[in-house]
């Protein structure tokens, strides 16, 4: 029954609202409760907290009725909750010949969170009839109060919905970046239809992965570790997420230098001589010095920059200029200072003279570039043609020479050029050499031309009938000699011819190498090229410096005192035949072939390491076991033509995947190597794809990654209408968790309960990613080759917070990263490049 107390608190206001009514509520007759007589005339009657209004004529002679509360066997309605009392009004089969408004009160101690009144609804029952009386809405001018009207007496009781009416969850906020340790309050907001928030909904809070953070029942998020975490709320059958990027503290290497091919795999494309120190500039923003002595300084090193020349007082004053996209460059650098960057929209240049003072960079565009008081501004060029030297008189005044011939001399003075020659060849130049700032004699080859500028014309004289070569590339004078770069049929050659002799010589060039840039200072001359080659000429012969092999590294297998490399070097000019081997690199940094003889007589796809006495190595159709001696071949059960791509140790157990999913997997006791491997076959769903990766955060939560599928634990991990790319690389940095990227602009993440997408990768979009690899979450490294903003290699880091774009120290296609500490790390690329990182 209800409380006396509670009937009263309401019956004030509702008495003082009736005052207003026509009708004035019988209370004093009979009290507000017990049987109340109503005739024709109607009324208005409180009985036992309701309030029953009987309009005129609803009734065609005097009855008694009655009023009695109940709270028991009432029916219940599905997806409603009861929340008021039960009133029965006698007698139950009455019928009126017009409705009565009742006025029924709710109990706040039953209202359901977040429902708004004007969703609750009065019911009535009538024998075992229950139907929902139309019209009812809450009372306007009392709170508390349900008004409905009904034509019939019966059982009356309110309901309310049994969940909020809700039609939006917000949290907020909706992305938030945080260090480890860090706090995030996080809001949920339920809303209605109309966008107002819906007060007293119960919120429940989760995170995904539990390993980057947690949350308590208030939304507080608490960061426990780097990575990117989604905290879900959920509310009356709504989720609503919100992203947290938690960022770490691990310091990672920014950039990485060339250990093989030395003195580097990128392209060279300048070379300049200067009182024994060498300069060399090229691919991937490479500025080199050598000193006198031998040894070598990186002062410059940039991802998408190509510089052509490099020129200076060295090592204390030089520049080099080249291209950015569509952009010209200049940088200006010294041995042990911080090198320079400055861009030019108008001038693309190519070649450059600079004395420490005055200098000039020029090529191709409406400009050329000047250096005035200390500071590189372009002045206006004077032809069309490509221009391809330039000499300075270190006054001021520079004279130039174009890829028509034409020879322009410029006067600092008046800031205007003079024309030295301006008739056309009926050839293009594709290399010229100025000897003196006077523009009174030059070099050049063009057109299956040498040409020689001498008395104001131009002379042509005969290459030599053997080698012929397909094309001339550069061009230099030294030693009384005539020196040009050529290539023939893809093999890189170096000619020179004896000015007092008239002889020709010449010396054809290892493995890739293809001639790019000349210089010749006194009776030394220096060839620079495609890989990082450098010959020098001495004594009228060239040598080549450089070293290292050209072939595909395609895998590394880094381990406590060791780093293994597999490389497939070509056979043949077109790369149609290639041959693999592994390498070990030294303490010293050299590179060279781990045991012998090596077994392999085709590619070499993988290798994998547990210490340097135990080395793996898989082909397509074999898998092999350098145990510090020698090299054995292992035994594979389960597959009758066993075909393979990559391995990889997870903790103990040597794991194999290959083509049409096929996946090995061979242990041994402590201290012995992996002697067999056997096909699995427990928990095979039965994969066609070929598998490309594999990662693993511990031995018992162990990933695959391939084309179109990605696997843990040979379970396949989909989610929604992603679709899985083909994957190329696979990183866990959790129990749980697994990154895949490959053959796509994005890649997905394993949440530990659903994929998600992984797009904002720094400033680019690549084209493809070969690998991932990480100390920590914090510390995740990745490699590949994008053509936005332009084509280049590039290596990308993610800190937990965010992915950034690193320096890889190649232009080379970067085909793996591997490494075994925060800072110790090792990049494989295309044709040789073998890189270390730098420590930061």
């Amino acid at each position: 029954m209800p409380s006396p107390v509670r009937r009263l608190s309401w019956l004030l206001p509702l008495a003082v609202l009736q005052w207003a009514c026509p009708a004035v509520p019988d209370i004093a007759d009979g009290g507000t409760t017990g049987p109340f007589r109503v005739g024709p005339g109607g009324g208005d009657f409180v009985r036992d907290g309701v309030l029953i209004s009987i309009p005129p004529n609803a009734l065609e002679e005097e009855l008694t009725l009655t009023v009695t509360v109940t709270d028991t066997a009432i029916p219940e309605i599905p997806g409603r909750k009861r929340i008021s009392y039960g009133y029965r009004i006698f007698p139950t089969n009455l019928v009126l010949k017009a409705p009565l408004t009742l006025r029924l009160p709710w109990q706040e101690d039953r209202l359901v969170g977040g429902v708004r009144p004007t969703a609750f609804d009065v019911r009535r029952q009538v024998g075992t009839e229950v139907v929902p009386l139309s019209g009812a809405a809450p009372e306007q001018a009392v709170s508390g109060v349900m008004t409905a009207q009904s034509d019939r007496l019966g059982l009356f009781w309110i309901t309310s919905p049994a969940q909020p009416t809700v039609s939006a969850l917000d949290v907020e906020p909706e992305e938030s970046a945080v260090l480890v340790g860090q706090e995030v309050q996080l809001t949920a907001k339920v809303k209605d239809e109309t966008g107002e928030e819906v007060p007293g909904v119960t919120v429940t809070w989760s995170v995904v992965p539990p390993r980057v953070g947690t949350v308590d029942g208030a939304g507080k998020f608490t960061a426990t570790a780097p990575g990117h975490a989604w905290v879900t709320a959920e509310a009356a059958g709504l989720r609503a997420e919100a992203l947290v990027r938690v960022q770490g503290t691990t310091v990672g290497p920014t950039t990485f230098v060339h250990e093989t091919p030395f003195p580097t795999g990128n392209d060279l494309h300048g070379a300049y001589l200067s009182a024994g120190h060498a300069a060399f500039a090229g691919e991937n923003g490479t500025i080199l010095v050598r000193d006198p002595a031998g040894t070598w300084t990186r002062t410059f090193s940039s991802p998408g920059v190509t510089l052509t020349a490099v020129s200076g007082v060295l090592p204390s004053a030089g520049v080099a200029v080249g291209m950015a996209g569509q952009q010209g460059v200049v940088v200006d650098f010294g041995v042990g200072t911080q090198a320079t960057f400055k861009a030019f929209p108008t001038a693309l240049p190519r070649a450059a003279w600079f004395d420490g003072t005055h200098g000039m960079a020029v090529g191709d565009g409406n400009d050329v570039i000047v250096r005035r008081a200390g500071q590189w501004e372009t002045e206006y060029s004077p032809s069309f043609e490509t221009l391809l030297s330039v000499v300075g008189d270190g006054q001021g005044g520079f004279v130039t020479v174009g890829s028509l011939g034409s020879i322009y001399r410029y006067d600092p003075a008046s800031k205007a050029w003079d024309s030295l020659f301006q008739a056309r060849l009926s050839v293009l130049l594709n290399a010229a050499v100025l000897l003196d700032a006077a523009g009174s004699e030059a070099w050049a080859v063009g057109g299956g031309k040498l040409w020689h500028f001498a008395y104001g014309a131009w002379t042509a004289q005969n290459l030599p009938t053997s080698p012929v070569m397909d094309s001339h590339t550069s061009l230099a004078l030294a030693d009384d000699k005539v020196i040009i770069g050529g290539i023939k049929d893809g093999k890189g050659y170096l000619l020179w011819k004896n000015l007092a002799t008239g002889q020709w010589k010449f010396r054809s060039m290892r493995g890739g190498q293809l001639p790019r840039g000349l210089h010749g200072a006194g009776s030394a001359a220096l060839a620079v090229g495609e890989l990082g080659m450098l010959w020098e000429y001495t004594s009228d012969n060239f040598a080549e410096t450089s070293s290292g092999a050209y072939g595909d590294v395609v895998d590394l297998a880094v381990v406590t005192g060791g780093v293994f490399a597999a490389m497939n070097e070509c056979l043949d000019p077109q790369c149609w035949v290639k041959r693999g081997s592994i390498l070990s690199r030294g303490a010293n940094g050299a590179w060279g072939t781990l045991g012998g003889p090596q077994p392999f007589d085709g590619e070499v796809l993988s290798v994998a390491a547990r210490s340097p006495t135990e080395v793996y190595a898989a082909t397509s159709n074999a898998l092999y076991l350098f145990d510090g001696s020698a090299w054995t071949t292992l035994t594979v059960n389960g597959a009758a033509t066993p075909l393979f791509t990559r391995m990889a140790f997870c903790e103990g157990t040597l794991w194999v995947v290959g083509p049409t999913g096929g996946t090995w997997r061979g242990s041994s006791s402590t201290g012995q190597p992996v002697q067999t491997v056997s096909a699995v076959t427990s928990g095979l769903f039965g994969p066609t794809e070929d598998l490309q990766a594999l990662a693993c955060a511990n031995a018992n939560d162990v990933w695959i990654a391939g084309n179109g599928t990605l696997l843990q634990n040979r379970s396949p991990r989909t989610s929604g209408n992603f679709r899985h790319a083909d994957w190329r690389a696979a990183w866990s940095p959790g129990p749980g968790e697994c990154y895949a990227f490959g053959d796509a602009p994005f890649g997905f993440y394993w949440d530990t309960t659903r994929l998600r997408v992984v797009e904002e990768l720094g400033p680019l979009r690549p084209d493809v990613i070969h690998s991932l690899w990480g100390s920590q979450p914090d510390n995740l490294y990745a490699v590949g080759m994008s053509s936005l903003p332009s084509r280049f290699a590039f290596a990308l880091r993610f800190d937990g917070l965010q992915w950034s774009v690193v320096d890889p120290g190649t232009a080379q296609e970067p085909l793996v990263v591997r490494g075994r500490s925060d800072t110790e790390l090792w990049i494989g690329t295309r044709k040789g490049g073998l890189l270390r990182a730098v420590a930061p």
